[in-house]
């Protein structure tokens, strides 16, 4: 309790940083404030789908499964920036509690494919719902022009980081996978290139030309 009214403190007036190789007090640390909100994000929304038997490392799969539903084991682990093992457990652990099945492409049978079932579309608008309760909560904490500032300062963290950030296990990110899986699929869409990446650079073009 002390540490989050420090906390809160801090963030009403931080301390500007002048030489990057000084590491900032923790009440002053963007990285610790993102990592320690997220984990209340998470708290809060996996809470409310534990009654639904849905693990929390799972919610994401869902959701773009909801979106691109029939996508390969390969598009979804690049989606989602999940080395493949990470994918593979959460899929099993879909497909115990009866929310997907998965299958061999016919045109492919190197490509294993993932569905949702009926329960998942059934419970589709009911768990989406609860997430937007969720994503009203932590905007309503905030005015429209900081809930804008929020958003574009986090895009551009965003943005910087992946520029650095190697991960010999991750999914690689690279167009000619992804023009290579459009032409396998006879579908155009951002399958190597994560689909929050180009949300993110979207949003960073739109405000640059405002």
């Amino acid at each position: 309790m002390i540490l989050v009214m420090s906390l809160h403190s801090k963030m009403d007036s931080p301390t500007p940083l002048i030489n990057h190789k000084e590491l900032p007090e923790l009440g002053d640390s963007l990285g610790f404030l993102i990592c320690d909100t997220a984990r209340y994000v998470k708290r809060v929304l996996y809470t409310r789908l534990a009654p639904y038997g849905i693990p929390g490392g799972c919610w994401f799969v869902l959701r773009v499964l909801w979106q691109l539903d029939g996508v390969s084991q390969r598009e979804l682990s690049a989606t989602l920036g999940l080395a493949d093992p990470a994918l593979l457990m959460k899929l099993r652990t879909l497909e115990r509690l009866g929310f997907v099945t998965r299958a061999r492409d016919p045109g492919d049978k190197r490509r294993m494919c993932v569905f949702l079932t009926k329960r998942a579309h059934d419970l589709k608008g009911e768990l989406l719902g609860i997430a937007g309760e969720v994503n009203f909560y932590m905007h309503a904490a905030m005015t429209e022009a900081q809930r804008q500032a929020l958003m574009s300062g986090l895009a551009s963290v965003h943005e910087q980081l992946v520029m650095f950030c190697v991960d010999a296990d991750a999914p690689r990110n690279d167009d000619s996978i992804n023009e290579k899986i459009s032409h396998e699929t006879g579908v155009t869409r951002h399958s190597k290139t994560l689909i929050r990446h180009s949300q993110i650079r979207a949003r960073k073009r739109t405000e640059e030309n405002e």
